[in-house]
């Protein structure tokens, strides 16, 4: 994984990275969508390749991410069902723009799901020694394995599905999301902004971007980036998982699964 740099001044937040296209992906990305969508990002005010790094400027809002309302604020829920209608808002306007050509994408997609997913957890096994084929034991209760719950997941997925093809951003999860309480609307940043080939593209699966938001909604992801759990080892494959979770919270999942 690359690892980005950020110069934050009063007006403005500049990103570089060694990794040249992905800078560019990004830039491009901002820059590339219909002017309907433009209020949903921040202007891009410069990018470029400064020595051996690529970089991009853009406004700088003086806004909370939606992982720091959702970990460590207080909100009530009212006030996270207009802010999740605001990210449903965002979905249904990225799912009006289609590629030129949509079976193509299609074709591509089917690469997001179950072979990308085995392919970051064969990189993380290496890493750690840990089996991807052993079963466990969370709180108590037996789960398969990692590379069975992959497979299982995958077969719920149609595949080169024309309908899902659409504009795409590839990670909107909360850390990715900020939110404006006056306009009760938010802004993206930090797209990906390539296709399963590497090639720059503002396309994808609406599927995914989706999945990536229930991921910080349902799958409590802010809530392990953020520390906020504990977690006991009582072997190798038997743990003990637990969130801070209330009742608001589980009013804030209930509603936004049903939207």
């Amino acid at each position: 994984r690359c690892f980005n740099s950020m110069n934050v001044s009063r007006y403005s937040v500049r990103k570089s990275s060694k990794d040249k296209r992905k800078m560019k992906a990004e830039s491009n990305w901002l820059l590339s969508l219909p002017v309907s969508m433009k209020h949903y990002v921040p202007a891009v005010w410069d990018f470029g390749e400064d020595e051996d790094k690529g970089y991009y400027e853009i406004e700088y809002y003086f806004l909370s991410s939606l992982a720091s309302l959702f970990v460590f604020g207080e909100n009530p829920t009212y006030v996270w069902e207009e802010i999740i209608d605001a990210c449903v808002e965002y979905l249904n306007d990225e799912y009006l723009f289609k590629p030129k050509d949509a079976s193509v994408v299609a074709v591509q997609n089917n690469q997001l799901y179950g072979i990308k997913t085995m392919n970051r957890l064969e990189e993380y096994a290496r890493q750690s020694g840990i089996s991807l084929d052993a079963e466990w034991r969370i709180n108590g209760v037996s789960t398969p394995s990692l590379r069975d719950i992959v497979k299982e997941v995958d077969t719920h997925i149609t595949k080169d599905d024309n309908r899902f093809a659409s504009l795409m951003h590839g990670d909107p999860c909360f850390s990715n999301i900020l939110y404006d309480f006056k306009s009760k609307s938010i802004k993206v940043i930090d797209p990906r902004g390539v296709d399963v080939d590497g090639n720059l593209s503002m396309f994808g699966d609406f599927r995914y971007d989706v999945g990536k938001l229930a991921h910080s909604v349902l799958g409590m992801y802010d809530f392990i980036i953020g520390g906020m759990f504990e977690y006991k080892e009582i072997s190798q494959y038997d743990v003990t998982l637990n969130f801070r979770e209330t009742s608001k919270l589980k009013e804030i999942q209930e509603y936004f699964a049903i939207q």
